[in-house]
């Protein structure tokens, strides 16, 4: 897929959750949408950062060691 782009090229961590009970269709709407959001505004999430639609709706960011890809850190999403 010569189109696809890793986020590290840009600068950026890459995202990355675990288990979650969210929709297939929503879980991708939000990874491209926070990617979307890095790319346009230059910001990166640091450890602890949380995100989300409401105060009560929060998603909390962890940087830790890639569950998918041998030595990289990346910003996990831990989805409530």
């Amino acid at each position: 897929m010569s189109w696809l782009r890793r986020l590290t090229a840009f600068g950026f961590m890459e995202l990355e959750t675990g288990e979650t009970a969210r929709a297939p269709a929503d879980l991708i709407g939000t990874l491209a949408d926070l990617a979307g959001y890095q790319l346009s505004s230059g910001k990166t999430f640091a450890d602890g950062d949380t995100f989300g639609a409401t105060e009560l709706d929060r998603t909390r960011v962890q940087h830790r060691a890639s569950a998918f890809i041998p030595n990289m850190m990346v910003a996990a999403l831990e989805f409530s």
